[in-house]
């Protein structure tokens, strides 16, 4: 019997020191968001309950404010938008080298004057169409209007055999209207290409076969000019060009023309 008692024993305190152990060792706090965590164990002799230190909300914590990112334009698109110095009514004066031609003999070389009245539009900031009436006459510095027979053909004529006589051209000032349209490649610079009506002031001058006037005619003939160039902006309102024409008229006559403008573009 005193041995069953003392194994009881034995037995009893060893539950009671593995209960008191459990107790005194303080249990992680469960977390919580806004309140502090209090333990639910209180100490094994008595006193106040342990709490454990309060836990910051997560959500509470200031983001740093995102700032939108300013966007780089395309320096190309920029450079091109300034395509308004191509728009507008325009004035210009031209000079440059002509050469006429009829029945199928070129004449001489020879300089000319002229002007320009036009307007432009811009479209998409990148093309450029207008319209343009123009004016050309060439120079008679190296021209000789006297003379009566074939040897005329060596002072600004164009002869020509008609039959048994001959047929002396000569061509005198020019009006054209056209259309021109074109691109910019940068935002000073506009290659072109320019075409429409023209009409012409010449003379026919007729002769036998022994070189004595016959008949003389001089009138205007109908036909088209076609041509292209490239026009530069030196600012915002002078600009300069550079361009090459081709008129052919009805009656197998024709000249071309190489000419630089200089001109002002109406703000």
């Amino acid at each position: 019997m005193r041995k069953l008692y003392l194994a009881a024993t034995a037995l009893t305190t060893a539950v009671a020191s593995q209960a008191w152990a459990q107790d005194t060792v303080p249990q992680p706090a469960t977390p919580s968001y806004g309140a502090p965590a209090v333990s639910d164990t209180s100490a094994s002799d008595g006193s106040a309950p342990v709490q454990d230190a309060p836990v910051v909300a997560q959500d509470t914590v200031a983001q740093p404010a995102v700032q939108p990112v300013p966007l780089t334009p395309d320096p190309n698109e920029v450079a091109n938008h300034s395509g308004i110095k191509f728009r507008g009514l325009r004035v210009e004066g031209d000079i440059g080298w002509t050469r006429a031609q009829a029945n199928h003999t070129s004449g001489r070389n020879n300089m000319g004057y002229g002007g320009t009245l036009g307007v432009d539009a811009v479209v998409d900031n990148f093309f450029v169409f207008g319209v343009e009436g123009s004016y050309w006459n060439p120079s008679k510095m190296w021209e000789d209007n006297s003379g009566s027979n074939v040897a005329i053909g060596s002072k600004g004529n164009n002869i020509g055999q008609v039959g048994n006589g001959y047929s002396a051209r000569k061509m005198f000032q020019e009006w054209d209207a056209t259309l021109r349209m074109g691109f910019l490649p940068t935002k000073d610079l506009l290659i072109y290409m320019a075409g429409g009506y023209a009409s012409g002031k010449q003379r026919n001058l007729y002769m036998n076969g022994a070189g004595a006037p016959t008949s003389k005619y001089v009138g205007w003939s109908n036909g088209y000019s076609v041509g292209g160039g490239i026009e530069y902006s030196i600012t915002h309102n002078f600009f300069m060009n550079a361009q090459y024409r081709w008129t052919q008229f009805g009656n197998h006559t024709s000249r071309s023309r190489a000419t630089l403008g200089f001109g002002f573009r109406f703000p």
